[in-house]
């Protein structure tokens, strides 16, 4: 069940939240949560701040004419899977996640999240128009490539089980979880490693990514932690931290 939004006639005390299934006011208490973890994280991601005008790519756009036919398609590819991976995962946050999370602290740092994925879509799309010079053509190569179709279709059904339903057991949001990881450590990895392996040329595209990087390190561990967190207060489960 979801979360009521504003429950100020909440008595539950702030060192009492639990990740899913509390009752919380809705007022985040930073100084008070069982959830020291996800303070330490908001920290962390406040920390990381950066916006893609930032970044100086104004070389790459010479440069990806001259990459071979073969590294051009990865590029391009690169963007128009996670163009569209990075906008579910702003909704998916905040529209579905966020709406059974019961612990303030935690709710803050998935706000956060939701931010910075639309930061990285919108470091995609600067790359698309500035460096590929026809953002239509990266943001509908979905609609010509039933590969990348496919691959696309795959992360939006990873979370089936929350968004087809108006009540969500702990299972399935745990499984919600495990996708969230799925995202932020196989397949955004995946796709930087592309990159990288150009950015002896795509110098600009590098540095872009290396800042994307440092955000999904912190999404890592904010997701380990809430699937840590859940077991134990849901499940009576303790897992090993690696």
């Amino acid at each position: 069940m979801s979360k009521s939004v504003n429950n100020l006639d909440s008595v539950e005390s702030y060192m009492s939240a639990k990740v899913i299934g509390g009752n919380p006011s809705g007022i985040i208490n930073f100084n008070r949560t069982p959830h020291k973890w996800a303070k330490n994280i908001w920290d962390l991601m406040r920390a990381n701040t950066w916006h893609p005008t930032q970044v100086n790519i104004s070389a790459d756009k010479v440069n990806y004419a001259k990459l071979s036919d073969a590294d051009r398609r990865m590029y391009d590819l690169f963007l128009a899977q996670l163009i569209p991976n990075d906008s579910i995962q702003t909704n998916q946050l905040m529209d579905s996640i966020n709406r059974y999370i019961t612990s303030p602290v935690v709710n803050a740092c998935l706000a956060r999240h939701a931010y910075e994925e639309a930061n990285h879509s919108e470091s995609y799309s600067v790359m698309a128009e500035d460096i590929c010079g026809d953002t239509n053509r990266i943001f509908n190569m979905h609609h010509t490539d039933p590969e990348l179709a496919l691959k696309n279709n795959a992360v939006a059904e990873m979370y089936a089980l929350v968004n087809n339903s108006d009540n969500p057991s702990d299972e399935d949001l745990v499984v919600a979880f495990g996708a969230n990881q799925v995202l932020e450590e196989l397949v955004f990895p995946v796709g930087f490693v592309g990159i990288f392996s150009i950015s002896h040329i795509m110098t600009g595209s590098g540095a872009m990514i290396s800042e994307i990087e440092k955000d999904e390190a912190a999404h890592v561990a904010l997701f380990k932690n809430m699937f840590r967190t859940t077991i134990r207060e849901s499940f009576n489960t303790i897992v090993p931290i690696s």
